[in-house]
């Protein structure tokens, strides 16, 4: 079973623009020429057709922007310690893995963030770089007019999963463990969380399950997309489903339609 870890940073917060420039490699030039021209260094939204039938704004970066974002993400948030029940865009870990970790439930949960990247707004952003790296509040009010466009995380910038990673982290690891106690696996795979228990569970054990995370998606200000309840029967074997994965006990399988894709 997964036990959580703290979300950790292991530096120093970077107090000035100059401490930042020096801190990515970053002329200071060029680092001021981005932030008067941020709204020139996005291209989109492009929007691209979901799976649902829906569609997502994607966003693209100019060579410039892309560069300092790219070093952002191996200067700060690369060295970033993630609590191992995050599976979204980190090494060594894919849809497959945070699947894994539900084997054998007999009860499970879905919980899918409606429009995740959209509405992780600026405060939410600059209270990561704030609050969570304790950075000065010139250097994180930078920061998040760098990594945000329109009050809102471009989809597609390099830098953008890992702060959806982040947003949640003053009361996650905490959810996590919660539910740890009462014997189920938590993971999230970026908008998509899943808990799980190879134990039997109650209706009222479930529906404590939805107040626990529904409680915590909405304290910062997020909705559901979708959320499904499901429990394996003991006398049969019945088919739960992690992000477009199957689960049969012990096996992960994919459909024939989406492994033919």
């Amino acid at each position: 079973m997964i036990k959580p870890q703290l979300f950790y940073y292991p530096l120093a917060g970077i107090q000035s623009i100059e401490s930042l420039a020096k801190h990515l490699d970053i002329d200071l030039d060029k680092l001021t020429y981005l932030l008067e021209n941020i709204n020139s260094q996005y291209i989109g939204p492009i929007f691209k057709k979901k799976s649902n039938g829906g569609s997502r704004p994607i966003y693209q970066c100019r060579p410039q922007l892309k560069y300092f974002l790219k070093r952002l993400n191996s200067k700060v948030f690369k060295l970033v310690h993630y609590p191992n029940f995050l599976y979204g865009a980190l090494p060594n870990k894919s849809i497959y893995t945070n699947a894994s970790q539900h084997l054998n439930a007999k009860v499970m949960c879905n919980f899918d963030i409606k429009s995740y990247f959209t509405t992780i707004t600026f405060d939410h952003v600059f209270d990561i770089f704030k609050n969570f790296f304790h950075f000065s509040t010139e250097v994180s009010n930078i920061l998040a007019t760098l990594t945000t466009i329109n009050n809102q995380v471009p989809q597609g910038s390099p830098c953008s999963t890992y702060i959806a990673n982040l947003v949640f982290y003053r009361s996650e690891v905490n959810v996590a463990n919660k539910l740890k106690d009462k014997n189920y696996v938590y993971t999230r795979f970026i908008d998509d969380i899943t808990v799980s228990s190879q134990y039997k569970k109650t209706k009222k054990d479930i529906e404590e399950v939805h107040t626990i995370v529904i409680g915590m998606i909405r304290a910062y200000k997020f909705s559901l997309q979708t959320e499904k309840r499901s429990i394996a029967p003991s006398h049969k074997s019945q088919t739960l489903t992690v992000n477009q994965i199957n689960i049969v006990k012990s096996n992960l399988s994919i459909s024939k339609e989406k492994r033919k894709k």
